[in-house]
């Protein structure tokens, strides 16, 4: 259909002529004679117009195809991927190897964070089968860096209260955290190292920085005290 369109429009500005096509894009004024020619040469053409949406429906209607076979395609694709990682080589491996393999994901300059952006909470963020053997693994978790959690205190009552609050939260989070680590290690020997983090930012007119030393000691005593024969 397109290349009969394109055929009669040919055939309708050959037998016309284009005698305007010099003065196209200019700021040309055409004459009041020039004008009527114009007017016939467009209502001459006005007798494609249909021919040209018809075109255009086709084109929509190919286009809709084409977006179904792409989908179509991306499906097919995303499926041979799916499939084809079930022939993943680390899917055969034993699970000693596998659990010897993590324990050679851990640091070896310091002792492990609590950071799911390493092993070994990396290790348990991959699959359900991974998590499982990483959770059976001994040797993951004897060793643990704490991060103790500080705060600002401000000199307002109010807002004192409040800054307290939200660092015994901290740590309540953090202790339960390190007591499913640890019950995890087994009897593992254990090493922990503890940090307590501190900043070099400004702080406002009136508030202080406090490391909080006595919810920290608790801290210590209720989480760490019980491992310490190991």
């Amino acid at each position: 259909m397109s290349h009969s369109l394109t055929k009669a429009f040919s055939k309708h500005t050959h037998h016309h002529g284009l005698p305007f096509k010099d003065y196209l894009f200019t700021n040309y004024a055409p004459s009041t004679t020039e004008i009527s020619d114009i007017h016939q040469l467009v209502d001459g053409a006005r007798g494609l117009c249909h021919q040209l949406s018809a075109v255009d429906n086709e084109l929509s209607r190919l286009q809709a195809q084409m977006d179904k076979f792409q989908r179509d395609r991306d499906m097919l694709s995303q499926a041979i991927v799916e499939h084809r990682a079930l022939l993943s080589p680390a899917r055969q491996l034993p699970q000693d190897v596998l659990q010897e393999i993590f324990v050679a994901c851990l640091p070896t300059d310091r002792n492990p964070s609590m950071s799911a952006l390493e092993a070994p909470m990396l290790l348990t963020r991959i699959c359900s089968a991974w998590r499982q053997i990483a959770f059976a693994t001994p040797q993951l978790w004897a060793r643990i860096h704490i991060v103790l959690p500080i705060t600002i205190i401000s000199n307002s009552e109010d807002k004192s209260k409040e800054d307290e609050l939200k660092v015994t939260s901290k740590l309540q989070e953090r202790e339960r955290g390190v007591k499913e680590w640890l019950a995890r290690s087994g009897a593992c020997p254990l090493s922990i190292s503890i940090y307590e983090a501190f900043t070099s930012y400004p702080y406002p007119e009136g508030d202080f920085l406090i490391a909080c030393d006595l919810s920290h000691m608790t801290f210590i005593n209720h989480t760490i005290a019980e491992y310490s024969k190991r």
